[in-house]
């Protein structure tokens, strides 16, 4: 393994060690304030895709990553989720989370997960890392009285939250959108496991012609001033009418409550509300990305197939990947892109976190007004532009992992 200078000295990092989630948990309880019960049940990634500290018997250090994928340009990417990032109170200033998130990443680019997404906590530590800032995670109450009333003549009726029509309808609106999550068997289990914990709920999938198109999943809860407060897990059709449908049979429950909390971001639930200058975000929270394999990466998105271009980007620095530094000529045609290695002098450098939020859609126009990029052919600026500009951003990430 190579470690660079912003790796702290060697400390020894493990897979979990058998029988030992309910460590993770306790240390989750230190670390965050978790105040559940330990479920011995409740579906975890598996030993392996931890990264533990251990001093004796004791796990003192814990990173996990979730096995997913992730939509960029309309094509799934194979993505890391680095998760549970926890150091016990006494171990803390000592390089730990360093170490567990470092070797978390080269186990991802071992496996062949070439991007890597998480929600920090401290984003200075992940930028150290190569990690950067992509976009939001949002909660939003919309007004059931701005939802539309017409439920496009859609067949509904009930099923399970892990249904394979359901997954199918979400895994087919994630292509749509930058930075939505793929349909991971793991993320699946976990809320059909997790379905009643003192919440009730109902899920529902719509049909048009006999094909799933449409998926309702609504949780209710104890409120002070309605019947009850309405939350959806998952709202969510494969396109714009069946969506509108989906929202439609929500609007049903205007005589019992007001409102519906939604992680589906605003810029979409903008294009089905009345009046969307009411939407009112209720949380947020910022969700970072790190290219892992540089080529992997660019050669698995979707890019903008009206784009044609031949571009030099260099890589100015990567304190994990060595590898990833250089430079490449990125070919794009067909919405496809080719890299190739090269000692041409590239169009545009800048560090492997300014090339992350690029490639989940972000402006490197900008990113040279600030000062983040250094620009050997300004032309070059326009074309990456286009390249991302795919009509599937912003980037979003609306599922926690």
């Amino acid at each position: 393994m190579s470690v660079t200078s912003s790796v702290p000295a060697p400390v020894a990092t493990v897979p979990l060690r058998p029988g030992d989630h309910a460590a993770v948990h306790e240390l989750a309880r230190m670390a965050f304030g978790e105040r559940s019960a330990f479920d011995p049940d409740l579906p975890r990634p598996a030993p392996d895709r931890h990264r533990c500290v251990y001093d004796g018997d004791r796990l003192v250090a814990n990173a996990v990553t979730v096995d997913f994928t992730q939509a960029f340009g309309g094509r799934f990417v194979a993505c890391g989720g680095l998760s549970g990032v926890m150091i016990a109170t006494d171990r803390r200033g000592r390089g730990l989370g360093r170490r567990v998130v470092h070797d978390s990443l080269v186990a991802m680019r071992e496996r062949g997960q070439v991007v890597s997404a998480l929600y920090p906590t401290t984003a200075s530590l992940y930028r150290s890392l190569g990690y950067e800032v992509a976009g939001w995670w949002g909660e939003t109450a919309v007004a059931l009285t701005d939802l539309p009333g017409d439920d496009e003549g859609l067949d509904w009726e009930p099923c399970r939250v892990d249904d394979a029509r359901v997954r199918e309808v979400a895994h087919r609106r994630a292509a749509l959108h930058d930075g939505w999550v793929g349909s991971p068997e793991y993320l699946w289990r976990r809320r059909a496991h997790r379905r009643g914990e003192g919440v009730d709920d109902d899920c529902f999938v719509g049909s048009r012609d006999g094909a799933p198109v449409a998926a309702v999943w609504l949780r209710y809860r104890d409120a002070d001033d309605a019947v009850f407060a309405l939350s959806a897990g998952l709202l969510t059709g494969i396109d714009h009418h069946a969506l509108v449908a989906a929202c439609a049979l929500v609007a049903a429950h205007a005589t019992t409550t007001r409102e519906l909390v939604t992680t589906l971001p605003e810029h979409v639930l903008a294009g089905v509300c009345e009046h969307p200058q009411r939407l009112r975000r209720r949380d947020q929270w910022v969700w970072m990305l790190r290219l892992v394999d540089v080529d992997g990466a660019l050669e698995a998105r979707g890019w903008n197939p009206a784009v044609e271009a031949s571009v030099v980007l260099g890589i100015d620095d990567d304190p994990v990947f060595p590898a990833n530094v250089g430079r490449r000529r990125l070919v794009l045609e067909g919405g496809r892109a080719r890299v190739i290695p090269t000692t041409d002098d590239a169009d545009v450098s800048a560090g492997v976190g300014t090339w992350a939020r690029w490639y989940a859609g972000g402006s490197v126009t900008a990113a040279a007004r600030r000062g983040e990029v250094t620009v050997g052919d300004p032309t070059a600026l326009a074309l990456l532009e286009a390249a991302v500009a795919t009509g599937t951003g912003p980037a979003t990430l609306p599922d926690f992992f």
